[in-house]
């Protein structure tokens, strides 16, 4: 399932996380949605890019994006769910960011943007996974520090920000 919202439409006034195919993301918000779900699903940038910089973290073709509930979302967002129950979450989002440079390699560019053909890929792009389940269980809270690490991060940038505003 695509995405439907313009992104010419993405405001930073909406009720709904706006995604684009932006390295970052939330890139801004809308007043309507285009995905909804209570669990865990993904997002994936499937256009984008450029040919003169075919892969890289400031792109964000191949990327993927983990959200719950309701966010708007541009054409160039996929939605994917990952409904095997031996592979979590946590461990997928992972392995998909240490994949990045692979998953961007597969981009077939035209004009200018590129776009990673959904079917190729699919069929083409396989997951990884121990054959040991307890090394994902062992690694596991190590991840789930990381995830922590990041929003500790990202919350301390903010206060920084704010103080220097205060200072001004």
């Amino acid at each position: 399932k695509g995405g439907k919202t313009n992104s010419g439409d993405a405001t930073n006034t909406g009720e709904y996380p706006f995604y684009a195919a932006k390295a970052t993301n939330p890139s801004g918000s809308h007043n309507s949605y285009d995905f909804d779900d209570d669990e865990e699903y993904m997002l994936f940038a499937k256009s984008g890019g450029s040919q003169k910089t075919i892969y890289g973290k400031s792109l964000g073709i191949g990327k993927f994006w983990f959200v719950t509930g309701k966010v708007a979302a541009n054409v160039a967002m996929g939605q994917f769910k990952n409904n095997y129950e031996y592979c979590d979450n946590l461990y997928l989002k992972y392995y998909l960011q240490y994949k990045l440079f692979d998953i961007q390699k597969l981009t077939q560019y035209t004009t200018g943007n590129g776009n990673i053909q959904l079917p190729e890929f699919l069929e083409n792009f396989t997951v990884d996974i121990p054959k040991d389940k307890l090394l994902i269980n062992k690694i596991k809270p190590i991840m789930n520090q990381m995830e922590t690490l990041k929003e500790e991060i990202k919350q301390t940038k903010k206060d920084y920000e704010n103080l220097l505003i205060k200072l001004k």
